[in-house]
Order: C-alpha cells, then structure tokens, then sequence
C-alpha cells in the first residue's frame, strides 16, 4: 500500500509540470517489400523523445527510434524450396514534429535516418546497411504521463547480402505497423 501511495505522489507531482522527454515501447509486425521474395515478422520498437521546442500547435523533438524485427524469411529459389530466415534491427536518429501536443489525440511525423542490420539465422552471417525511416502516427493521452501510440513507420535500406551473395539487389522497405505505451517524464 505504502508503494502504491508514493507511485501515485510521484504522477500528481509530475502532472504539474512539462514534460520534456517521451519513452515509447510498442510491440510491432515488419511488413516487407522488396526487389526479391521477402517475408516480413514480428518485433519490438523502443523510442526515447527530448522536446527541442514547443508553440502553442505544435512540438519539435529529437528522437532516438529502436526496432528490432524477427522471423523474417527471403526466397533464394523458385517455389521457396531454399530460403534465408534472418533478423532486423534498425537505430536512425531524427526528428518528429508532433501536432496539438497537449490535446487529447496528438498526431506526429517523423523522419531519421542511421543504421540497419541484419543477421542470418541460418548461418550467423550480418549485412550493415545505411538505413532512413519516415512515418507517423498518434498519441492518446490517458493521464499526463501516460498515453496510447499507434504508429507505422518506413525502414529503408540497400538489400543485404547474407548466406548467398550477390543474389538479391535493389531496397528493402520494413514498412512496421506498432501500437504500445509512452510514459512523458
């Protein structure tokens, strides 16, 4: 009883003022596209937010996305008789301009751009690629220092060269689809 006193002390006290930083966790589904036969997976997003600026419509900040995919498959021959399973991470630091930030149903944009990587399961092989990401979505305030997010944001890379070289050419498109919590502190 005594935690639960001191937990909800600390939510009344930081409810009066600003918030500058957002911390976001959200489970994801990678839905892929790509110049070859790609299958997309499931994964996990963390995202850490500091305010740069703020006016009355809209806030500036700078954000620090993490997205780690799993399960994920290419066909290396007609027929998906051989493929390549392989894991996904992606770190692209960047920018979101958030609308309304202090209203019930805040909608953002954001864009970075950094590294993505990817790592056979089959044979431990890894490709590092330059990667940027675009995408938006919402926030839902609950309390002050909780909300609801529902996001889909765009990793974009070269294609990876994993077990089988110079096979597959073009991009790779990690369109991820997450929904979760963001605590403002």
């Amino acid at each position: 009883m005594k935690k639960l006193y001191w937990l909800l002390l600390c939510v009344a006290l930081s409810a009066g003022h600003a918030q500058k930083n957002e911390f976001a966790v959200a489970g994801s589904s990678f839905q892929t596209s790509a110049s070859f036969d790609v299958h997309g997976g499931q994964g996990l997003q963390l995202n850490y937010a500091h305010l740069i600026v703020t006016i009355p419509l809209a806030s500036l900040y700078l954000e620090l996305p993490f997205a780690a995919g799993w399960g994920g498959s290419r066909s290396i021959t007609p027929g998906n008789l051989l493929h390549e399973d392989y894991n996904t991470m992606y770190l692209t630091p960047g920018l979101k301009l958030k609308i309304l930030p202090s209203s019930f149903i805040s909608p953002y944009l954001a864009g970075g751009m950094g590294w993505g990587g990817f790592r056979s399961t089959n044979t431990s092989a890894t490709s590092n690629k330059f990667a940027g990401d675009i995408g938006g979505g919402a926030d839902f305030t609950i309390l002050p220092v909780l909300s609801l997010r529902g996001e889909v944001r765009d990793y974009y890379t070269s294609a990876p060269t994993l077990d089988v070289t110079s096979v597959f050419h073009g991009s790779v498109n990690n369109v991820v689809i997450s929904g979760g919590v963001v605590l403002r502190f």
